[in-house]
């Protein structure tokens, strides 16, 4: 069966300007719901992160071992990578992601 990339629970990465956006996926999500923001986004010369949650986009049993705690700091830290390479950044998000 052929994997679509809408589907993909990867994190993603579009290279771009000087400007920046940190998307961030809902609860029980994964980034695939945000890669069609981060597409436009990267179509209109922003650097785009999407970022996957600890405990998202696997399986129910992983997210048990999680907590708000791990997604706010990899929020912070995906925060910090893209701050690194653009000086400004927004950030963007759907649902608890926002």
């Amino acid at each position: 069966m052929a994997r679509h990339p809408w589907l993909d629970p990867s994190p993603f990465f579009f290279a771009g300007g000087p400007v920046g956006c940190l998307l961030i996926h809902g609860f029980t999500g994964a980034p695939a719901e945000m890669r069609p923001m981060g597409e436009f986004l990267a179509a209109h010369g922003l650097t785009v992160s999407g970022i996957l949650l600890p405990g998202h986009g696997t399986q129910v049993e992983d997210m048990e071992r999680t907590t708000w705690r791990d997604w706010a700091g990899a929020a912070e830290e995906g925060l910090r990578q893209l701050q690194g390479r653009c000086p400004v950044v927004f950030v963007g998000g759907l649902s608890m992601g926002g």
